[in-house]
C-alpha cells in the first residue's frame, strides 16, 4: 500500500517535469481563462473545444469516435458568434518549436470552409495562451486587460 505522503510527493515532482509547450498545456491554460471570465464575458460561453485530436492506444475506441464523425484537420477549438467583419473564428494551437505548421488535413479543412462558404470565417493559429487570449479578445471586441 502506498503511503498518501509518498504519492502527493511524486505528483509533486511529476508537475516538475511538465512540457509548457505542449500543445494540451498551451489550450488547457486558454481554457482556464475563458472559464475565469465567462461570467463577466457571456460570449466565452459559447467556446468549445472540438476534440479531433485524439490519442489512445486503444484501437476501438478509435473506430468508434471516428463512427461518431471524428476527423483529422478540424481546428482545435471554435468560437461560433460573428463579430469583427467574422462570421465566426476558428484557433488551432501549435507548439512554439513546431514554427505553426499545420497538417495538410488541417489545411484541407480551412481551405474547404473558405471556399465553401459566403462568409469571411477568421483562422487563427496560436502558439501560447496570451496570444490566444489576446486574439480572442480581440475578435470579440471584449474590454479585458
Amino acid at each position: 500500500m502506498k503511503n498518501r505522503l509518498t504519492t502527493k510527493r511524486n505528483i509533486i515532482k511529476d508537475a516538475k517535469h511538465i512540457d509548457t509547450k505542449k500543445e494540451s498545456f498551451i489550450q488547457k491554460r486558454y481554457f482556464e481563462w475563458v472559464f475565469e471570465n465567462s461570467e463577466k464575458y457571456p460570449e466565452l460561453k459559447t467556446i468549445f473545444h472540438i476534440p479531433n485530436g485524439l490519442h489512445t492506444s486503444n484501437f476501438g475506441m478509435i473506430i468508434h469516435f471516428k463512427q461518431m464523425g471524428l476527423r483529422k484537420g478540424v481546428w482545435d477549438v471554435f468560437i461560433p458568434i460573428s463579430r469583427s467583419g467574422y462570421a465566426s473564428c476558428w484557433i488551432e494551437f501549435k507548439r512554439e518549436d513546431v514554427r505553426r505548421k499545420l497538417s495538410p488535413e488541417q489545411l484541407e479543412f480551412k481551405n474547404l470552409i473558405t471556399q465553401l462558404t459566403n462568409n469571411k470565417i477568421l483562422f487563427i493559429v496560436a502558439d501560447t495562451a496570451e496570444e490566444a487570449i489576446k486574439e480572442t479578445v480581440e475578435y470579440l471586441g471584449i474590454d479585458y486587460d
